[in-house]
């Protein structure tokens, strides 16, 4: 089967249909990876219903943008949407297929790997194309001490899944071409699944992905109390609160929507404070890209004293009610 050297990237939309933050990142990403090779077609993907106005706002930043959009796509559900993507796919035969990492996106990544009898790259913290043309995603290990490199030199598309970064990308030159497609056979999922009901997740605020400030409590917050406070003072400061993996696993945050880590989300906020962060490698490769760090932690040895543009060395409990009390005057 021949390729196109067409580079695409699933352009994932909230629910009020406008594109994620991520996916700005991705796109200037694959800019920096593909300015050495020549000939390639940077392309995104849409799918949902009535995306026409995501894809003219995506239009000036690529080469091309194909739209699928048809009300059976209005919620998300992987095997309506991979459905309707595998023709698209087949008919236009993109080399790549980029996905940032959530939830969503690696179980959409997953079925199309299966329609389409490729292999899929999930979860890698960086990517690079070598000289025979491969997608080659770096892969943390053993607790994030070692990378591996994973690639796909086979099967065809190369699906893959990464991480984000928030450098939003400049505007094209040309205004790219949009393009859309019939997906028809996106009701044919009804076949396999249907929804009964949609449960929106409980949030005091907006998703930490797309967040320009955020607040991360580890477990040296020390208690319920404490992290009560550290949620006061966010909020205060008009920060988004995050946390590692420890307070989930004591009960003071309710799941793992608010984590940060491989194993959670991945982040690049303006400004990222660390309260009580101990700094193990699986929290650091998910906050790497944030461009301001400061950390509070009585022990400067932890790990996320030495990954810091600023410390302070402090107790969590006494910071917090002093910034608390500095607010308050």
């Amino acid at each position: 089967m021949c390729q196109k050297k067409e580079f695409w990237i699933y352009a994932a939309l909230t629910r009020e249909n406008i594109v994620e933050k991520s996916v700005w990142g991705l796109i200037s990403k694959v800019r920096e990876i593909l300015s050495p090779h020549k000939g390639w077609s940077i392309c995104c993907l849409l799918a949902g219903d009535k995306v026409n106005d995501a894809a003219e706002s995506l239009a000036p930043f690529v080469d091309r943008v194909y739209a699928l959009s048809d009300s059976s796509l209005k919620e998300e559900n992987h095997m309506r949407y991979s459905i309707a993507m595998v023709p698209l796919i087949k008919r236009e035969k993109p080399e790549v297929i980029l996905f940032g990492v959530s939830v969503f996106n690696s179980i959409l990544a997953a079925a199309l790997g299966m329609h389409l009898k490729t292999g899929v790259i999930a979860h890698s913290i960086d990517i690079n194309i070598n000289s025979e043309g491969n997608i080659v995603g770096a892969i943390p290990a053993f607790g994030g001490s070692f990378i591996g490199d994973i690639m796909c030199p086979d099967a065809r598309p190369q699906i893959i899944g990464v991480r984000a970064v928030g450098v939003f990308p400049e505007e094209l030159p040309h205004r790219g071409e949009i393009v859309y497609a019939s997906c028809e056979t996106a009701k044919a999922s009804d076949d396999y699944s249907f929804i009964c009901e949609t449960l929106s997740a409980r949030s005091n605020g907006k998703s930490i992905e797309n967040a320009d400030f955020i607040i991360c409590g580890g477990h040296g917050v020390g208690s319920l109390e404490n992290w009560e406070l550290l949620e006061e003072v966010a909020g205060m400061l008009g920060a988004e609160i995050a946390s590692t993996r420890p307070p989930v696993d004591e009960g003071w945050v309710k799941g793992e929507e608010r984590m940060i880590g491989i194993s959670g989300k991945y982040v690049a906020p303006k400004v990222y404070i660390g309260v009580g962060v101990s700094g193990t490698s699986h929290h650091l490769c998910g906050m790497r890209d944030s461009k301001v760090v400061i950390n509070i932690n009585s022990d400067d040895n932890a790990l996320s004293m030495h990954n810091s543009d600023y410390i302070v060395k402090c107790d969590a409990r006494d910071i917090l009610l002093a910034l608390r009390s500095v607010i308050v005057e």
